[in-house]
């Protein structure tokens, strides 16, 4: 296939231009491997089921790729690689997430069990008690039944426990993501019933990794819980309505706001941006508490308002639309907010 050919079988569309005249200056080779993978990657960039970064992320690596001018075998497999790490990421940050909350779930039930495996036991001694007692069969049977009806109940509570575990996030006790996903399924379908307003904010800490670097992941965890109290704080003292706030995953908090449009839950949006940023705790610099240093965070913040045409995508369009709003914010330099 000539240079000219393989232009015009790529250049199909008035806005593929400027890829058929960068693929002219980089001399793609005449190999069917290469030219499927530009198309496809160049196709990812209209795919609503990604989000603006990810989307983003693949539009620089085609461009790096096509800059660098390697197209060996061994470069293929490299490229092929990070496009999957960017489309997969969403899922791979989900797994871990759910992989961490079982961990937790898990050590909290083997707790529970050890601590029950002994009233067990003790039950089992009372029971050999009351039989050697030589009361009355009644008295026996009554007895028992108390002993029994204790431990039941101090089981029921074992799962109320377990339960609470399950849907909350450990280090910020906020609800966790797979908590979040449950709300987000019932106040979707709610809102669209009742013919009702539904906001998302999806909250990020800027720069986040700096804050580990400097006061290290224990100031990290200090950044968290502080944005996670100043958070509360705010939508306590601003929303009289039904809302839930979810740890998101990492440094990403995510608010559910019932019966607030757009317009308003921008406005609470950007109370908590402004409350984020002056808040200030004292950590440890170094591990060392006598020599402290202050901690102060921003919030880059992305608000969606449910659309009920969605259908049945509404909640991964809500999140979806909170996501790219949450990217603008950050790509217009942080600290800030925006719609979708």
């Amino acid at each position: 296939m000539t240079a000219k050919s393989k232009s015009e079988c790529l250049c199909v569309l008035p806005g593929q231009r400027s890829l058929c005249k960068l693929l002219a200056e980089v001399r793609l080779p005449d190999d069917p491997k290469w030219i499927s993978l530009v198309l496809y990657m160049r196709s990812l960039e209209y795919n609503e089921a990604l989000g603006i970064s990810q989307r983003a992320s693949l539009q620089k690596l085609l461009l790096t790729m096509l800059q660098d001018g390697d197209f060996s075998d061994s470069k293929f497999q490299t490229i092929i690689r990070m496009q999957e790490r960017v489309v997969t990421a969403p899922y791979r940050q989900k797994l871990e997430a759910a992989v961490a909350e079982s961990s937790s779930l898990l050590r909290e039930f083997e707790s529970i069990l050890t601590r029950r495996r002994g009233d067990v036991q003790d039950l089992g001694q009372t029971t050999v008690a009351v039989v050697e007692s030589g009361d009355q069969p009644a008295t026996m049977v009554r007895k028992l039944r108390k002993s029994f009806r204790e431990l039941v109940q101090v089981m029921d509570d074992d799962a109320k426990i377990l339960e609470e575990v399950a849907r909350t996030d450990v280090l910020t006790g906020l609800a966790n993501r797979r908590f979040l996903d449950e709300v987000l399924l019932r106040t979707t379908e709610k809102a669209v019933t009742t013919d009702s307003a539904l906001s998302m904010l999806l909250c990020d800490i800027d720069e986040f990794k700096k804050v580990n670097d400097r006061f290290g992941h224990a100031g990290g965890d200090v950044a968290l819980q502080m944005v996670t109290e100043i958070i509360r704080s705010v939508v306590d003292d601003c929303v009289s309505g039904e809302f839930y706030c979810a740890r998101f995953g990492g440094d990403e908090f995510a608010l559910v706001l019932c019966g607030m449009d757009l317009g308003d839950a921008r406005v609470m949006a950007e109370r908590v941006c402004v409350a984020v940023e002056q808040g200030r705790v004292d950590v440890g610099a170094g591990g060392d508490q006598a020599d402290s240093d202050t901690l102060a965070v921003t919030l880059s913040i992305g608000v969606a308002q449910l659309d009920p045409t969605w259908g049945d995508v509404m909640t991964d369009r809500l999140v979806q639309d909170a996501d790219s709003a949450l990217y603008q914010a950050k790509a217009a330099g942080r600290n800030r907010v925006a719609c979708a």
